[in-house]
């Protein structure tokens, strides 16, 4: 969530100054240009705390042995998955049996 609002306040500032070089007549390019380096310089500044927070909670979901992220699908068949003894057999070059639906 802290690199979320981070990104959100970067751009906000991006857009803001976007808009004010246009506004003062600097031109499409220099407006640009001007658009992305002062925010930059901007949230170093004066957001160190937030900028720390969004580097400390990427560097948590990146880091290895990180716990991955499973959406509710992956959970419950893992759950179904881990339902199975472990010890029944299994034989993959045995064709699975047709239900008496699928043989019409």
């Amino acid at each position: 969530m802290a690199f979320l609002k981070f990104t959100l306040l970067r751009f906000a500032l991006i857009i803001v100054c976007f808009v004010l070089f246009l506004w003062a007549g600097a031109g499409l390019w220099v407006s640009t240009i001007a658009a992305v380096i002062i925010p930059l310089c901007i949230t170093y500044l004066f957001f160190r705390d937030m900028r720390n927070e969004a580097a400390a909670s990427l560097q948590r979901r990146f880091r290895d042995g990180a716990p991955p992220v499973r959406n509710k699908a992956e959970l419950n068949d893992s759950e179904a998955e881990d339902s199975i003894d472990p010890n029944a057999r299994v034989d993959i070059a045995r064709k699975p049996r047709e239900s008496p639906d699928e043989r019409s």
